[in-house]
C-alpha cells in the first residue's frame, strides 16, 4: 500500500496466483484494460496503457462505469435522468476522452461503457485482461486521498497484474 500510494512512478502489483506466465505470454485476444473516469489520474492511466499496449501488441479496452446517483434523503419529489439518458451520456463522455488521445501505430483501442461499480466492474473485466490499469485516484468525492478506492481494490483484489499511476508518475 505504502509504495502505491506514494510511489514517484507507475507501480505494478501482481498477483501471485499469476506467475509471469500472465504477463509475457498474453494471447491477443486478452486486452490491457484500461478504468477511465475523465480525471487527470484516469487520462495519465490511458495514455500509460497506449504505450505499453505498443510494447506488447495488445489491445486496449478503456472501460467507464455509470451508475444511477444515490440519494439519502431530501427532497423525495426529486427526478433523475432515466438511465437511458445517464448511459448516452457516459458514452458521449468516453468517446469525447478517446478523441483526445494518441494511439500508436498498430494499438487497436475499443471503449466499452458498463453499468455498475466501477471497481467491480473493473475487477469483472480484469479476469480475461492481460492487464489491469488505473489512476490512482479519479473523481470520488475524497479528492485528499492518495490511493482511491478503485485503485486500492483493484490492487487487493484483481486476478491481473495491476498497474496504477499517481499523479506525479513518470515513465
Amino acid at each position: 500500500d505504502q509504495c502505491v500510494r506514494h510511489a514517484s512512478c507507475p507501480v505494478m502489483v501482481v498477483p501471485e496466483a499469476t506467475g509471469s506466465g500472465r504477463l509475457n505470454g498474453a494471447a491477443d485476444d486478452h486486452p490491457l484494460v484500461v478504468g477511465v473516469d475523465g480525471s487527470e489520474h484516469s487520462k495519465r492511466a490511458l495514455e500509460w496503457a497506449l504505450a505499453e499496449a505498443r510494447l506488447h501488441g495488445w489491445p486496449v479496452r478503456a472501460v467507464w462505469c455509470w451508475q444511477e446517483p444515490l440519494v439519502w434523503g431530501g427532497d423525495a419529489f426529486a427526478t433523475f435522468p432515466d438511465a437511458a439518458e445517464l448511459e448516452a451520456a457516459a458514452e458521449a463522455t468516453l468517446d469525447r476522452t478517446l478523441e483526445v488521445v494518441e494511439v500508436p501505430a498498430g494499438v487497436e483501442l475499443n471503449g466499452v461503457v458498463l453499468r455498475g461499480d466501477p471497481g467491480s466492474e473493473l475487477l469483472n473485466e480484469a479476469r480475461t485482461a492481460a492487464m489491469l490499469v488505473v489512476g490512482s485516484r479519479g473523481r470520488g468525492g475524497f479528492a485528499g486521498l492518495l490511493l482511491g478506492s478503485v485503485a486500492r481494490r483493484a490492487t487487493h483484489l484483481s486476478v491481473a497484474p495491476v498497474v496504477v499511476l499517481g499523479p506525479e508518475a513518470a515513465w
